[in-house]
């Protein structure tokens, strides 16, 4: 373990994705309004506690990723006893209804997660899905352009943050946590 602060304690890499996070954050131009031409990047990850996403665009000319859009929430209840493919699917199905406006109607994009199975369902056929939960969130988002493709866990080490780190107590766990974050210029 790594020591943070005199009373708290974390594995090291999960110190240092913060750090990496924070950055980024308060870094110069890291957050965007959005745009249309840019490429457009969903990042998801999901746990037995909840499931989160990053929406970013990357800048054509300079190839720097800007933040446009994040969420987190708490699984509900029955959604706590779902397989982890089930629960990374929710997390793909959340992310898409908060990013509606930006994904609908627009070019691909390109989603990326550390859970394989998940990328061998888009390729599945819809009649030979056999879990409900997973059919009805692929049906749900069927209709928008979405390239998935394969990251490892390491790599993800943002939302890995955002899961494993804690709300603070006067917040309910159970309520959900979006921000739109934009740019001032």
């Amino acid at each position: 373990d790594y020591k943070v602060t005199g009373v708290q304690t974390c594995a090291l890499p999960i110190f240092e994705a913060f750090q990496k996070l924070k950055e980024l954050l308060i870094g110069p131009l890291c957050v965007s309004f959005y745009r249309p031409q840019w490429e457009q990047h969903l990042y998801t990850d999901a746990s037995f506690s909840g499931v989160c996403y990053l929406f970013l665009q990357v800048d054509p000319s300079t190839n720097q990723p800007y933040l446009v859009h994040c969420g987190s929430r708490a699984l509900r209840p029955a959604e706590t006893r779902y397989a982890i493919t089930e629960v990374e699917a929710v997390g793909l199905e959340f992310a898409c209804q908060k990013l509606k406006a930006y994904m609908e109607g627009n070019k691909i994009t390109f989603y990326f997660t550390d859970h394989a199975s998940l990328i061998q369902l888009f390729k599945k056929p819809f009649a030979e899905f056999l879990n409900k939960h997973l059919l009805r969130t692929f049906l749900r988002i069927q209709h928008l352009c979405i390239e998935p493709q394969h990251i490892s866990g390491k790599s993800n080490t943002f939302t890995n943050y955002f899961l494993r780190y804690d709300l603070p107590p006067q917040l309910p766990r159970s309520e959900e946590h979006t921000s739109e974050l934009q740019s001032p210029c």
